[in-house]
């Protein structure tokens, strides 16, 4: 870590040592006993927010949603099962009221999303969350075999026993949730880059298994075509075999042909990182206010621009003084407190995600270069 350290300090970000330690400290702390991450740990003291009353959505969007649950077309099926599961708590009344539904297949399809509706509620565990949190652990150099230890917390077991629960998670066809393709290939793209970092075999066939699910699924959303991008980078470079670059044309070719399907910072990251192009829109990029971000699209444009400019670039460097104000000043660091280390979220699963996400942006200094070949 001290070699991370040090160029670290050499680019600019400020407080390494501190945001390197703490950061990963809270990710630790808040570590579930099953390995994984999303809920609240029993030894966890930050008193959420109260929560807002769950926002009652329109009552015919709802009865439109769940009468395609029995929909001929499968698609439609699963589309409206997505919308309704985004719709949260504010949902739940009308999917248990489907319970009595003569249509099997909404019935079926009603009880499994107030179940899973029900489960985030509980504050489990989820593939999404724990699969940022590992990122941000393997970016920063720390892998299962890592013996960094604070207070008491060895960062090497935390990582293993994360990595632990994303494979017991893994099904037959590779997926670790085969309902959301994001987390699906954001716990792929851990399992990538552990192997790669490490070359344990413990990790190879999990980590193959992930990459090719993830390759051969058919791209729905703009954030699954983001992250399948990385997943393809990730696996060619980590020695996971696969037709990458027959992937990164099939995406090169969903970009020419619906150029309305990324926009922003997830157009410029996907052509920087999976097909080595300059992007037209990193000037937008570069004009935009960091502070006025969401987590994952800062990170997103932080990835997207250095690799385009490399930490000499005029635009990067531009750019990135906003980049750490919006970030180190806004990370809790006052001692005693259970959220040091933490950057602001609504609830524990929230925190945790922008603060591994907000982690893995301050990791592309050095993490992308070296991971994901020289920036350009």
């Amino acid at each position: 870590m001290n070699a991370i350290l040090a160029l670290l300090a050499t680019l600019g970000a400020q407080e390494a040592e501190e945001w390197v330690s703490y950061t990963h400290l809270y990710l630790a702390r808040h570590h579930l006993k099953d390995g994984s991450w999303g809920g609240r740990p029993e030894k966890c003291a930050f008193p959420d927010a109260p929560a807002p009353p769950p926002k009652a959505p329109d009552p015919e969007k709802v009865a439109e949603l769940i009468r395609r649950l029995g929909d001929d077309d499968p698609e439609r099926r699963d589309e409206a099962q997505r919308e309704l599961g985004a719709m949260g708590e504010g949902a739940l009344p009308a999917l248990k009221a489907t319970r009595d539904h003569a249509d099997l297949e909404v019935r079926g399809r009603g009880a499994r999303i107030a179940a899973e509706i029900a489960e985030r509620a509980r504050g489990l565990g989820d593939v999404e969350t724990t699969s940022l949190a590992i990122l941000a652990f393997l970016g920063a150099g720390y892998s299962h075999i890592s013996k960094d230890t604070y207070d008491g917390i060895c960062f090497g077991t935390v990582v293993r026993e994360g990595l632990a629960w994303l494979m017991a998670r893994q099904d037959g066809n590779g997926r670790f949730d085969p309902k959301d393709a994001v987390a699906n290939a954001l716990a792929a793209l851990a399992l990538t880059e552990a192997y790669g970092l490490t070359g344990s075999a413990r990790y190879k066939d999990a980590a193959q298994a992930g990459a090719t699910a993830v390759e051969r699924a058919d791209v729905k959303e703009p954030r699954e075509l983001v992250w399948k991008g990385m997943v393809v980078v990730s696996a060619d470079l980590s020695g996971v075999e696969g037709k990458h670059a027959e992937q990164a044309s099939a995406i090169a070719e969903a970009l020419r042909k619906h150029p309305a399907l990324l926009a922003g910072a997830g157009r410029a990251f996907v052509r920087a990182h999976v097909l080595k192009e300059k992007d037209e829109r990193t000037d937008e990029i570069a004009k935009a206010a960091p502070l006025g971000m969401d987590p994952e699209t800062r990170c997103l444009a932080a990835m997207a621009l250095f690799a385009q400019e490399g930490h000499k670039g005029e635009r990067w460097k531009a750019w990135n003084p906003g980049l750490k104000e919006s970030l180190v000043p806004r990370q809790s660091m006052i001692k005693g407190r259970c959220e040091r280390g933490s950057w602001e979220g609504e609830g524990v699963r929230a925190r945790l995600r922008a603060t591994s996400l907000n982690g893995m942006t301050l990791q592309v200094y050095y993490r992308y270069p070296t991971v994901f070949g020289a920036a350009k």
